[in-house]
């Protein structure tokens, strides 16, 4: 009953898993303890994969200066572990706090002078944070994707300047578990589209 219990607030729990289907197995009952541990190897938590936030500039544009974004992620089938800001988009406020169930806020705002911004991020694609999340259960054939909140009201990102960018097209991350030839209990071979870009348009003149 113990073990039922907890599996009734945290139904992928691994080693509850295992635990109950060894006790259902000592009483006879094969076939429920076999789909219990198919479950807990499907729960193990033992892949990780990252996550790439990555902004593409558009003409004319030259740098980042800040951002405020919410990540969108399916918390049922992923466990966010920390978040890596990139050097050339951090500094004076660098925050990442969740926000709900499967909703990470994401804000940093530049110390750089726009010259150094400019030379640092150089005009082309900027990394502006990794995500390193855990795998707590993907089944096989199976995706799970990781976005941008394009609804959220204070989605927002700066040039150099802290002038703010008139657009912003989102994109997404897919986390894949292929499926398998011959599966082999317990792995879990990820493919990760690993990076989520963002394309900044021109900002709009005064």
């Amino acid at each position: 009953r113990l073990y039922r219990r907890v599996l009734k607030h945290l139904p992928n729990h691994s080693g509850t898993l295992h635990q109950l289907a060894l006790l259902v197995h000592q009483r006879g009952r094969l076939k429920e303890a076999i789909a219990l541990l198919t479950r807990a190897v499907a729960a193990d938590p033992t892949d990780a994969v990252s996550v790439g936030i990555e902004a593409i500039l558009g003409p004319g544009e030259n740098a980042i200066g800040g951002y405020d974004l919410d990540v969108l992620y399916d918390s049922a089938a992923l466990t966010i572990n920390s978040v890596t800001f990139a050097a050339g988009v951090s500094g004076l406020f660098d925050v990442s706090l969740p926000s709900g169930p499967g909703r990470l806020d994401l804000a940093a705002i530049s110390l750089l002078d726009p010259a150094s911004l400019v030379a640092l991020q150089g005009g082309g694609p900027v990394l502006l944070a990794t995500l390193n999340f855990t795998v707590d259960i993907l089944s096989e054939g199976t995706s799970t994707f990781i976005s941008i909140d394009g609804a959220d009201p204070f989605l927002f990102a700066a040039d150099e300047f802290g002038l703010p960018f008139a657009g912003i097209a989102l994109g997404t991350a897919e986390i894949r578990n292929p499926a398998a030839a011959v599966p082999e209990p317990g792995t879990v071979a990820l493919l990760c589209i690993g990076l989520i870009g963002l394309r900044f348009a021109r900002r709009k003149s005064a």
